[in-house]
C-alpha cells in the first residue's frame, strides 16, 4: 500500500537518504545531512510544505515532488501563474509501479489549485525556486541527461521541450596560453576588480540563499565606466561528488556598445588566469543550446560539454 502526504518536519534525513540514492549523476550534490537539504529548499521563505509531496510505503519514504513557482517581471515576489515542478525522485527499487506519475499529478494539482495557469518541469532562471546550488551544476539547468530517467518521463506525461542548456567545463590546473593581438590594448585601457555581488533583486536572493556570489568588473580607466561584469561562485557543495575545487560562471555580460570586439574573450582570459593562481582545479558555464556566439567563445577558449539539461511545459489541457 503507496501513502502519499505532504511533508511534515521529521521528514529531513529521509529525504536526505531518498536523495543520494535517486540522484547520483554528477549534476547532483551529495548530501552529507540535513544542512544542505534546509539551506537550499526547506529555508526558502516562500517554502510550503504543502508543495512537498512524499510517497511512502511501510512509513519508509521512497519517492517525493517538489514543486513551487517562478518570479514576477520585477523579482519582487512569486507568480503564481507559472508553477514548477523542481525535482521529482523515486527510488530505483520502486520505478515502473506508477509511483512518479502519481507524486506528479499531485505537484500539478497543488501548484493549479494556487493559481498556475501554466506547469513547467526542470528549475531554469527565473522558474528556479529550488536546488540552486545542489543540482544542475554552476546554474539552474534544467533536468539533466545525466539523469537518465527524466526526460523520457516528463515526455510521456505530457511535456514539451522548451528550452535545453548545455553544460560546459574547463579544468584550470595548467596554464592558460592564449595569444590575442588585442589584448595588449586592452590591458593597457581596462582593469578589473573583484567584490562580493550586493545588489540582489528579492528573488536573485531567495534562489542564492547562503552562496556567496562575486562580481567582476572590468572598468573603463578613461571615464571608470563598466564595459563588462561576470558574476561567479564557489561551487564546494559538488566538491564531494566531482572531487575537485570548482567554480561556477553564472552570468558574463558586455557593454552593448562594447561588443563584438573581443572584450568577453579578453575578460574571461584574464578571470581563468586569476582563477588558476588560486586553488581552483575547474570552472562551469552552462548556455542556451540556441546561443551560438556565446557558445564559440567558450569552446574557443577549452570549454568541453559535460551535460544537457532540458526544460519542458505541459502541453495545455483539451
Amino acid at each position: 500500500m503507496i501513502d502519499y502526504r505532504t511533508f511534515r518536519n521529521t521528514d529531513p534525513p529521509a529525504l536526505v537518504d531518498l536523495w543520494n540514492a535517486c540522484f547520483t549523476g554528477r549534476g547532483a550534490a551529495y548530501l552529507r545531512g540535513t544542512i544542505l537539504l534546509e539551506y537550499f529548499a526547506l529555508a526558502k521563505p516562500y517554502f510550503d510544505p504543502a508543495g512537498l509531496v512524499l510517497a511512502c510505503v511501510d512509513n519508509h519514504t521512497v519517492g517525493f515532488v517538489l514543486c513551487g513557482f517562478g518570479a514576477n517581471a520585477a523579482e519582487t515576489g512569486l507568480d503564481t501563474s507559472k508553477g514548477v515542478i523542481s525535482l521529482l525522485g523515486v527510488l530505483p527499487a520502486f520505478r515502473g509501479q506508477g509511483i512518479g506519475k502519481a507524486l506528479l499529478a499531485r505537484g500539478e494539482a497543488y501548484l493549479r489549485g494556487r493559481g498556475a495557469k501554466d506547469l513547467y518541469a526542470g528549475p531554469i532562471p527565473g522558474l528556479n525556486p529550488f536546488q540552486f546550488g545542489l543540482y544542475g551544476g554552476c546554474s539552474s539547468t534544467g533536468f539533466l541527461e545525466s539523469d537518465p530517467h527524466a526526460r523520457p518521463f516528463f515526455e510521456h506525461n505530457n511535456y514539451q521541450r522548451q528550452t535545453t542548456i548545455l553544460v560546459l567545463d574547463r579544468p584550470l590546473d595548467a596554464p592558460l596560453s592564449i595569444a590575442d593581438g588585442r589584448f595588449p590594448a586592452f590591458r593597457q585601457r581596462y582593469e578589473i576588480f573583484a567584490l562580493p555581488l550586493r545588489k540582489l533583486t528579492w528573488w536573485q536572493d531567495c534562489v542564492a540563499g547562503p552562496i556567496e556570489l562575486h562580481e567582476y568588473r572590468m572598468l573603463d580607466k578613461a571615464n571608470n565606466e563598466v564595459a563588462a561584469r561576470m558574476t561567479l561562485w564557489h561551487m564546494e557543495t559538488f566538491a564531494q561528488r566531482w572531487n575537485e575545487h570548482g567554480v561556477g560562471l553564472v552570468d558574463l555580460e558586455v557593454a552593448p556598445a562594447l561588443r563584438r570586439q573581443g572584450l568577453a574573450k579578453f575578460f574571461l582570459v584574464q578571470i581563468l588566469r586569476h582563477l588558476h593562481e588560486q586553488f581552483f582545479t575547474l570552472i562551469e558555464i552552462s548556455v542556451k543550446e540556441s546561443s551560438e556566439a556565446a557558445l564559440n567563445l567558450f569552446r574557443g577558449i577549452g570549454f568541453q560539454e559535460v551535460d544537457k539539461g532540458h526544460s519542458f511545459l505541459k502541453e495545455p489541457r483539451t
